[in-house]
């Protein structure tokens, strides 16, 4: 442990969203979403919700004006199933986030990723077992991603 290098100790099959680093709440505009699942072969699927406003508006719940964003983790026969979608508020519009899905603790760089039954370019990093994906994400749809994994 040093000042620089703080360990964090995540439970398999979590899911965390989060934000780049900004100076000020003004700032954050909810357009980009940084995911990170970290793999467990063991936790079977996996499923979180998220409350999401834009921050400024007062009452948001109560006036619509909220995402529920659904995040759901599978794997299962060698194959990661991950799905996004959400739920509007009646008074919300869907937007469209840029995404990095970064998935922890892979072993080798996987066969096959297809989003929406598309072939899919992911960066690889060896040295963190990590795959970074990077799509966008219309919240009025939902986006899945299946990842086939070596053996």
């Amino acid at each position: 442990v040093s000042e620089d290098n703080i360990p964090t100790y995540v439970r398999g099959g979590v899911i965390i969203p989060m934000t780049k680093i900004k100076q000020s709440t003004s700032l954050y505009t909810g357009d980009t979403l940084e995911l990170h699942y970290f793999l467990d072969r063991n936790t079977g699927e996996q499923e979180r919700e998220y409350y999401h406003d834009n921050g400024k508006t007062l009452n948001a719940f109560e006036h619509g004006r909220f995402e529920i964003w659904e995040f759901e983790a599978e794997f299962q026969k060698r194959q990661l199933e991950f799905e996004l979608e959400a739920e509007l508020g009646e008074n919300q519009e869907g937007s469209t986030k840029s995404v990095e899905l970064v998935i922890h603790n892979l072993e080798a760089l996987p066969r096959k990723i297809k989003i929406k039954g598309e072939k899919a370019n992911a960066n690889w990093n060896p040295d963190e077992n990590q795959l970074i994906l990077y799509f966008d994400w219309n919240t009025t749809e939902e986006k899945e991603i299946k990842i086939k994994i070596k053996k």
